[in-house]
């Protein structure tokens, strides 16, 4: 994660320096900026820092960061987690994106080195109840419809039943106030995005997706999305791309990864025709890369304990793949 530090004052400056060590021991990467040697005007730091790191913290007072973050809020899914503490490390406050960004438990971790408190204000965190957006996050699963999170937590909250059905195994005990079976209300983990098991549905699926990629040279990052967005791949379940090295500086599909997030993994042709099962064989493709598929081989290699999912797909010179990880979901 990508911290920014904002301070406004000399001692806050310091307090900023304390922060910073302590993210930075938890592997956090962060900059600091000062009013008077980094800065001047507020609201222009802030435009500049909100979408390019994953977080922010503000030396100072809350009305300071609610009025500059405010015109840059768009959703929860994306805005950075926020935290406010004031320049003596007393209080550490999250004021946006407490449970996907992260922020209520970065508030707890500053003030546990500040030696402060975390002031958290999320009706779930303070009842000590099942928070179905902060478990998706820890069990790296995407959330089609945010808007129901705030339905499964009033009922939650208000000792009303909510079902639980999954498509992937787990361990644990289900909280209290889950339960598997329908009910009016329920959360869902599957690869179908069109099922809605319950009258009320909280729709989500595991980040689990490997892609692999196989492609002529040269070829776009607009054929790239092209061929993906055709061959229905649901681009927010994809984790990782994979393709053979040959492939490693190909502009087109490094941007489409750099774009989208994805890690990357290339793999000798020796190292994908190493690989057995049954794949869609071309002896072009052989003879031009070394290997019989790109695609379904370097998915399958990239990803490990799973199954293909979609098998070779070919347009305008793109070919894709999908392979799906094992998922093992935790309470």
């Amino acid at each position: 994660m990508k911290c920014a530090l904002l301070a406004f004052t000399a001692r806050g400056a310091e307090t900023a320096g304390k922060i910073s060590a302590a993210l930075r021991e938890n592997g956090c990467k962060t900059e600091t900026f000062i009013k008077g040697r980094d800065f001047e005007n507020v609201r222009a730091i802030v435009g500049r820092v909100f979408s390019a790191f994953e977080a922010l913290v503000f030396v100072g007072a809350c009305g300071i960061a609610v009025r500059t973050i405010a015109p840059h809020i768009k959703s929860k899914a994306t805005d950075p987690a926020v935290i406010v503490c004031d320049e003596l490390g007393k209080h550490a406050i999250p004021i946006l994106s407490g449970h996907i960004g992260g922020a209520n438990e970065m508030a707890v971790d500053i003030a546990a080195a500040l030696g402060g408190e975390a002031v958290l204000t999320t009706a779930t965190d303070i009842n000590g109840v099942f928070a179905a957006d902060l478990w998706a996050k820890k069990n790296k699963l995407v959330i089609r419809n945010l808007g129901i999170v705030k339905l499964v937590s009033s009922r939650i909250l208000n000792g009303e039943p909510v079902g639980f059905i999954s498509e992937y195994e787990y361990e644990g005990e289900l909280p209290p106030g889950i339960a598997e079976g329908r009910h009016k209300c329920g959360i869902y983990v599957g690869g179908d995005d069109k099922k809605t098991p319950f009258q009320i549905t909280l729709s989500m699926a595991p980040k689990n997706l490997v892609l692999g990629i196989g492609c002529r040279r040269g070829i776009s990052l607009e054929k790239i999305e092209e061929a993906v967005s055709l061959a229905g791949i649901d681009i927010e379940r994809v984790c990782k791309l994979c393709s053979i090295d040959i492939k490693a500086n190909e502009p087109g599909l490094l941007e489409f990864a750099r774009k989208r997030g994805l890690e990357t993994e290339f793999f000798s042709a020796e190292s994908l025709m190493g690989l057995e099962g049954d794949f869609t064989s071309s002896d072009y493709v052989r003879s031009v890369t070394g290997a019989d598929n790109v695609c379904e081989r370097a998915a399958v290699l990239g990803g490990g304990k799973g199954k293909l999912l979609t098998r070779k797909k070919l347009l305008d010179g793109v070919t894709v793949a999908v392979f799906e990880k094992y998922v093992n979901l935790r309470f």
